[in-house]
C-alpha cells in the first residue's frame, strides 16, 4: 500500500480518498484472502493426523473456514477485474466536505469482507457483549466466530 501511495506523489492525505487511488490501496484485501485461504489449507495439513481425535464441531469450523477463504479468495479479485474504473457516485447534501462519494464493486465487496472484522474491534471495547456471545449457544454466533 505504501508503494502505491508513493507512485502517486499525493500533495495531502485527503487525496487518498480519491476513486482510482483508494481503488488501488485496497488492492491489499485480495492479498490478504489469498493469505487466509493459505492459511486455513494448512491449518488442515497440519492437523491431518489428528482428525481422528477431533471433535465434529472442530472439522466443521475447519471446513468452513476454508469455504468461506476460497470464497472470497475468488470474489474479491473478480470484483477488482470487473469494477474497471467503473463507479456509482451518490451526491451528498450541498456544501458538504464529501460533495460526492463514488464507489466501485470492488469498494463494496471490500466493505463486507472487513464487516467481521470491523464487528470484532467493537466487541473488543465492549467486553460485556463479548463474553456474552463467547458463552451463548446461538449458532449464528458461533458460525460468525468461525470464519474469523
Amino acid at each position: 500500500a505504501m508503494i502505491i501511495i508513493a507512485c502517486y506523489e499525493l500533495e495531502s492525505p485527503i487525496q487518498l480518498l480519491d476513486e482510482g487511488i483508494f481503488e488501488n490501496i485496497m488492492i491489499i484485501f485480495s492479498t490478504y484472502s489469498i493469505l487466509k485461504f493459505i492459511q486455513a489449507t494448512l491449518d488442515i495439513a497440519f492437523t491431518w493426523k489428528a482428525r481422528q481425535t477431533m471433535e465434529y464441531s472442530e472439522k466443521f469450523r475447519q471446513v468452513v473456514k476454508l469455504v468461506v477463504a476460497a470464497i472470497w479468495t475468488i470474489v474479491l479479485p473478480v470484483c477488482y477485474a470487473n469494477s474497471g474504473k467503473r463507479y456509482t457516485c451518490v451526491s451528498s447534501q450541498y456544501g458538504s466536505w464529501l460533495d460526492k462519494w463514488c464507489f466501485s464493486s470492488y469498494m463494496i465487496a471490500v466493505g463486507v469482507y472487513l464487516v467481521p472484522n470491523a464487528l470484532e474491534m467493537v466487541l473488543f471495547f465492549v467486553p460485556a457483549v463479548r463474553k456474552y456471545i463467547e458463552i451463548s449457544n446461538w449458532q449464528i454466533f458461533t458460525i460468525f466466530s468461525w470464519t474469523q
